[in-house]
């Protein structure tokens, strides 16, 4: 063996605290040449060659998505859990038990929306598909709330802020998930 060659010593299983083994293409690698320097490398990369890789303005715009998106979906739950402050903001003063029960599967996808959103703000870059997922959702709220104020069930004026909102998170959403191709588009830097 020729001096300053490296050999592997063993690989690191990638964990994080309380959620067990975390799937990845490839474990890290942890290679030490014979001068004693220890480097570790990810799928072949070096660790400061991975670090460089990171697009940061994009995981904190996404990370800023999943964030305000979260908060938004726990708001959200409050008029769908208790019917009073539904008829502040809507308006709604039929709480029958058709009104309730609908409620309560809605507001039970949207608490499990609100998980997936904090779930995909740990790992930003990685469970971005989240983004365009939750585009997909979005519109379809909006879709909703259009065809109820044409049909006469909402006032316009109602949901004039929820619309408002709605603009700024699919401005946030698809920002961060069309990152890449709108940096391209403009002209910014690429990536390997």
């Amino acid at each position: 063996m020729e001096a300053g060659g490296s050999i592997i010593v063993g690989t690191v299983g990638h964990r994080e605290p309380g959620w067990g083994r975390a799937p990845l293409a490839a474990d890290r690698e942890c290679s030490a040449s014979y001068s004693g320097i220890v480097r570790l490398s990810w799928n072949g990369v070096v660790a400061g060659e991975a670090e460089e890789r990171v697009n940061v303005p994009e995981e904190r715009l996404l990370r800023t998505a999943f964030l305000v998106g979260a908060i938004t979906d726990a708001g959200a739950l409050l008029p769908m859990l208790f019917p009073p402050l539904a008829e502040v903001l809507w308006g709604f003063r039929d709480v029958s038990g058709s009104y309730r029960f609908a409620m309560g599967y809605g507001g039970s996808l949207m608490f499990g929306w609100t998980l997936l959103l904090l779930w995909a703000y740990r790992r930003p870059l990685e469970r971005r598909v989240v983004a365009g997922l939750t585009l997909v959702v979005i519109c379809g709220l909006i879709l909703t709330e259009v065809l109820a104020v044409h049909s006469g069930e909402l006032e316009a004026w109602r949901m004039a802020p929820t619309w408002a909102l709605q603009v700024i998170l699919l401005g946030l959403f698809a920002g961060g998930y069309y990152y890449r191709f709108l940096e391209q588009w403009v002209g910014g830097p690429t990536r390997g």
